[in-house]
């Protein structure tokens, strides 16, 4: 649901679209709740993983995390990366609706969503 982060005035047309297809119109009151859960769940993270990395990317990217925040967010995942510079390639575990199933994500989609975080947080004032 990425088109929430879209941010911005939205406009008539925009609003007429959006009822027709039964979506809400308040997406700015929808965004915030859903960056405020990514950030809860971030803050209870220890390990990097992918998720973690798409879980920081997000935050930095859409809203303004504390500082002390972010920097511990960076550093762990900093610390986590490689002799060469990139992160590894491992397992995850995940509960969906019940049911676990364990999965390896792409190496390069880590990789990616670490360096946009990087990014994102050195050009933060």
């Amino acid at each position: 649901m990425m088109w929430w982060f879209c941010g911005g005035k939205l406009d008539s047309e925009y609003h007429a679209w959006l009822r027709s297809l039964g979506l809400p119109i308040d997406l700015e009151s929808k965004q915030r709740a859903v960056l405020r859960r990514i950030s809860a769940e971030q803050a209870g993270a220890e390990l990097f993983s992918d998720l973690y990395a798409e879980r920081l990317a997000i935050p930095l990217h859409f809203s303004k995390p504390s500082a002390s925040d972010a920097h511990c967010w960076m550093h762990t995942m900093v610390n986590a990366c490689l002799e060469n510079g990139m992160w590894a390639h491992y397992s995850e575990s995940m509960v969906y609706d019940g049911e676990t199933i364990i999965g390896a994500p792409g190496v390069n989609h880590t990789r990616v969503l670490a360096l946009l975080s990087i990014r994102v947080y050195l050009e933060q004032d």
